[in-house]
């Protein structure tokens, strides 16, 4: 379940998964969280709270890394998602 930031108009949600999908596509493999951790130094936990979109503040250095290590900008990375429905954080 996807747990977005979210203010009156709109969320505020990262690609992670998607990026990380499309990796291992472009790569014909298998990336484990454990290899990511390894290549950006940002510790799992807070890579598993971003590939569930559990994230409920942004640290720019963990942004940072995980934009250098797909090879995308902040706007590629973080997407700003108009508001239609608010579901109650779990």
């Amino acid at each position: 379940m996807s747990h977005p930031i979210y203010s009156d108009t709109a969320i505020l949600q990262n690609r992670f998964s998607e990026l990380l999908a499309t990796k291992e596509r472009l790569e014909g493999r298998i990336i484990s969280i454990l290899e990511v951790e390894r290549e950006t130094g940002v510790n799992r936990m807070t890579l598993h709270s971003y590939q569930y979109n559990r994230i409920m503040r942004y640290d720019s250095r963990v942004v940072l890394s995980l934009c250098r290590y797909f090879g995308v900008g902040f706007d590629e990375f973080l997407v700003v998602n108009e508001k239609t429905t608010v579901n109650a954080p779990a």
